[in-house]
């Protein structure tokens, strides 16, 4: 064990390798890379594509400031129920599995994007030895564990940047060699203090996304740290129009603040 442990430090320090060389180079070059290398991904959420638009100068201190990268080796465990909260994950490469309790699903993998993905199709059927209990808010006998895939370009635990004092509801696992980045809630509305239009728009997201938490939360009982309306298939016609026009709503509702102001 100690053999194999020391072998995946190695392979992770090799995935992280070129990071001396950028504290060779001046800040002001850094910032630009990392903004030219994160933005891309953080631009698969309306919000964060909407809010770069809005002000570029805004993004350049976002991913650089409250944005962390990190990579990880297989089988290892981004975030579980016992651990604190951080922030906002996105999927920069690679593919993860998102363990949780569901009152809708047997025990199975849902795949969120439409894309195909023949390696995270080889991870259906895995189960960790997940460290919480259902939680007590839902009958034990009528919960299952679920599983979906997560891709590059996807992203979970949104509520944990707009819900105080979130919690994890589930376990995110990688399952092949992977870079993820980290939005850390803390650090994001540091930066958004220097930009009042921008925080402005985002109290305005928050207030719709906890809206339709909740409305989440009353129709299937629970929520997960799943992007809202992640099992639009399970739904009705007219709920799934309502889901899929969530995002593009809110936005809209910051692009009227920002007409108002």
């Amino acid at each position: 064990q100690m053999k194999r442990y020391v072998e995946r430090e190695h392979r992770r320090n090799e995935l992280c390798n070129h990071m001396p060389l950028l504290q060779t180079l001046p800040e002001g070059m850094v910032r630009e890379l990392f903004q030219e290398a994160r933005a891309p991904t953080l631009h698969s959420h309306a919000f964060f594509k909407e809010s770069a638009s809005t002000d570029p100068s805004m993004e350049l201190n976002l991913c650089s400031q409250a944005v962390t990268e990190f990579y990880l080796l297989a089988g290892d465990t981004v975030f579980d129920m016992t651990r604190k909260t951080e922030g906002m994950y996105f999927m920069a490469s690679g593919v993860s599995i998102y363990f949780y309790w569901s009152s809708e699903t047997p025990q199975m993998t849902r795949r969120r994007s439409s894309r195909r993905n023949t390696t995270g199709s080889r991870f259906i059927g895995l189960m960790p030895s997940m460290s919480s209990s259902p939680p007590p808010t839902r009958s034990r006998s009528k919960v299952t564990m679920a599983q979906t895939v997560l891709e590059a370009g996807e992203y979970i635990a949104e509520a944990a940047l707009w819900v105080k004092a979130w919690r994890h509801q589930g376990q995110l696992q990688s399952m092949v060699e992977s870079r993820a980045l980290l939005v850390s809630t803390e650090d994001l509305f540091k930066v958004f203090q220097g930009y009042a239009n921008v925080l402005a728009n985002a109290v305005v997201y928050a207030r719709c996304f906890v809206q339709e938490m909740n409305k989440t939360a009353s129709v299937s009982g629970g929520v997960t740290d799943l992007p809202l309306g992640h099992n639009d298939e399970d739904l009705e016609p007219e709920s799934r129009r309502s889901r899929r026009s969530y995002s593009t709503r809110s936005v809209k509702s910051t692009r009227s603040l920002r007409s108002v102001q």
